[in-house]
Order: C-alpha cells, then structure tokens, then sequence
C-alpha cells in the first residue's frame, strides 16, 4: 500500500508542477531512490517515451530518464540509436521490480522488458544502479521539483 501511495505521489506532484517544471527546468525532476536524492528528466508522452535517450552521447545537468506511464503495463525497451550503456530500472507503484542492462547500438539490438507490469521504468548509465545499490525493493519517490539556483 505505501508503495502505491508513493507511485501515485510521484506522479500526482509531477503532474501539479509539470508546467512549473517546464518552463524552469526543461522537462527535469528530483526523484529519491533509497534515499538518495537524483535529477532526472521526464519522459511522460508518448512522443517524449519513444525517444528516450536516443542520439544522447552524454548526460549533462540530469543522472536519467525517468519514463512514467498511466496504467502499468509490461512495456519494452530497445537500444535503437542508444550511443551509452544503460541501467534500465523497472518500477511498479514506487518499488523497484527489477534492473536489466541495455548495451549500446553497437553491441547489435537487444530488447529488455520486466517480468511484470511496472508504470515507471529510469534509465541511467551502465553502473550507475550499482553504485546507488539499487535492487529490488529500493523504494522510489519524489522529492521537490528543482528549483533555479
């Protein structure tokens, strides 16, 4: 139940602020996961899903991407024009599911989807999951959206 409710706070809080976000910060976000605090861009139309982290070479101002979907469903990740190794995290109502490698587009194409449905899945740089120690079960909410220093 805190799980759902924390899913649902994370999108709510997003959805409140999405034009204040925008108009600021480009579509970024500050999320907790495990309690550590990252800047993430936002991926919540279906336009903004299907580009992902294409073409990106670096990730500059932000740690991910965080893509947020309305219902939860078993979706599916692909490496097309993806030029960085990624972590590719499942989330179901603010819990991590799962995490799964997604090599760049030269490794050929590889696709990766989680073993349930999730209606939230972060893309961060290969290791990047590691080293924040994120597993199943890490908890995911949100925290502020940033603000202009």
């Amino acid at each position: 139940m805190l799980a759902i409710a924390l899913a649902a706070g994370i999108f709510s809080i997003y959805m409140r602020d999405k034009e204040k976000i925008n108009s600021f910060v480009e579509d970024k976000f500050s999320i907790k996961v495990d309690e550590k605090n990252l800047v993430v861009k936002i991926a919540d139309s279906a336009e903004e899903r299907a580009q992902g982290l294409q073409n990106v070479q670096k990730l500059e101002g932000y740690d991910g991407m965080l893509f947020i979907f309305e219902e939860k469903e078993i979706v599916t990740f692909w490496n097309k024009n993806t030029l960085l190794d990624l972590d590719v995290v499942w989330i179901s109502d603010g819990k991590v599911v799962g995490v799964d490698f997604l090599p760049n587009q030269t490794q050929g194409t590889v696709i990766v989807q989680p073993s349930e449905k999730v209606n939230m899945v972060l893309e961060l740089p290969r290791g990047k999951a590691e080293d924040l120690k994120i597993t199943p079960g890490t908890l995911v909410s949100s925290s502020s959206p940033l603000q202009l220093d």
